[in-house]
This record gives C-alpha cells, structure tokens and sequence, in this order.
C-alpha cells in the first residue's frame, strides 16, 4: 500500500497539486481504503472514444488500409468505426 500512496502522491504534485495537500489527499485515501482490496478501472472509454474520432477526421475515401496501420486496428475495425459516418453522407 505504501507503493501505491507514494505513486499516487507523486502523481497528485505532477498535476500542479501542492505537496502538503497532496499529503491531506493521500492521508485521507489510506484512512478510507487502508486495508481493503481495489478495482481501478482504466479510462479506456475516453481513449477509445478519441481514437475512433482520430480515425474519421482522418479518413479521405480511400485510405482504410492507411488507418488501420496507423491506428493499429483491423479493416472490419475500420469499416464499423465509419459507418455512421459514411451513411450520413448517402442520406
């Protein structure tokens, strides 16, 4: 748990939080969940969600192919990602 207050402190005062109340922040967490077993789930929505738009500001027409190796993503990934898209266009 100490690993984790002092990560966790240290990114407090990374984001331009003092130290003392990043101390008060840290404190309060220990008090609270000291002992107890925690999920943290990833932000993984957000990024997902910005990836996708990344995806369809960058799409020309013809350049899939270009998308999935610059995204890292598969060619049906692609093709679901811009469908909404595509089919605002034709309608």
């Amino acid at each position: 748990m100490a690993d984790f207050l002092t990560d966790m402190r240290d990114l407090i005062t990374a984001n331009s939080v003092d130290v003392s109340t990043a101390e008060k922040i840290i404190n309060e967490i220990g008090k609270t969940f000291g002992g107890e077993t925690i999920y943290v789930k990833k932000n993984t929505a957000d990024k997902t969600m910005n990836k996708h738009e990344q995806i369809r500001r960058k799409f020309t027409g013809d350049n899939h192919r270009q998308l999935c190796r610059e995204f890292g993503v598969g060619l049906q990934q692609v093709y679901r990602i811009l469908k909404p898209q595509v089919n605002n266009c034709n309608g």
